[in-house]
């Protein structure tokens, strides 16, 4: 509405949850039922326009019932909020699919429970769920770190066309979404899927896009962690956050004009 900025909550890696653990993993479960329920009370209250799950979205991994339980539990989000996501490894990844990486997380998925049950917005399919939609004044990008994204792909060159074509006087904020991150604060590499060699791979291969249209910020997932990082680009940073206090005595980081894209990981 005009009388409040453009508010979006966001998030990866929820999950199910339960403050019962013999339905849920202590670990995971009790955040997960607590960011839902404060999440919950913020959308029904009118406070949040949208809500931004970036992959590894109910870890049902082939087991239907916990996509049940799961879309039970964000029904307090989900019905008062628009409830975008993109696809994970738990969602897609599996040996002779369409995903990038050959692994098994999905079990035997391949994406199709996550893009049938939450549907994304154009032109998003199965094989090829990646997507933009303009919610107030954010034009929102969902990429697939899951699916081929280097040079001359199919995604590749959608997401140059889609950048290249965002109107900066209806939508002036760009963020950008991919399941595994751009940068991290992460020591695991080796395998072609490791964060060190995504990172490495996605900094080659997408960043100059993100430097080019000048995408304001990306959020990504994956490793279970926060880390609030700074504008950075090829490695380097280029403005660090500044902590103030806000209107109401709360530590706010804060930006201003950092010439970068500034980076996040948000793996709740």
């Amino acid at each position: 509405p005009a009388t409040r900025p453009t508010t979006l909550a966001l998030y990866c890696d929820l999950g199910r949850g339960s403050l019962d653990m013999t339905y849920t993993w202590n670990e995971y479960g009790r955040p997960s039922i607590n960011t839902t329920m404060a999440l919950g009370q913020r959308v029904q209250g009118g406070q949040v326009d949208a809500v931004f799950h970036g992959g590894d979205i109910s870890y049902a991994t082939g087991y239907l019932a916990v996509w049940d339980f799961f879309l039970d539990q964000i029904a307090p989000i989900a019905g008062g909020a628009l409830y975008l996501t993109t696809v994970g490894n738990h969602e897609s990844d599996w040996p002779g699919s369409p995903s990038y990486y050959t692994g098994t997380d999905s079990g035997g998925e391949c994406g199709v429970a996550a893009t049938l049950l939450l549907p994304m917005p154009q032109p998003a399919t199965t094989n090829q769920p990646w997507w933009s939609y303009e919610v107030g004044l954010f034009h929102l990008v969902g990429m697939s770190t899951e699916h081929n994204f280097t040079r001359g792909s199919p995604q590749w060159l959608w997401l140059q066309r889609d950048l290249a074509a965002v109107n900066r006087s209806r939508t002036p904020w760009v963020l950008l979404n991919g399941h595994r991150a751009m940068y991290i604060n992460s020591d695991y590499g080796g395998s072609a899927s490791s964060d060190i060699a995504v990172m490495d791979l996605l900094i080659q291969q997408v960043e100059p896009l993100l430097w080019r249209y000048r995408v304001n910020l990306a959020f990504y997932g994956h490793n279970h962690a926060v880390q609030r990082q700074a504008a950075v680009l090829n490695k380097t940073v280029v403005q660090a956050s500044v902590p103030e206090l806000d209107g109401q005595g709360v530590v706010t980081h804060m930006h201003r004009d950092p010439q970068a894209t500034v980076h996040m990981v948000v793996g709740t």
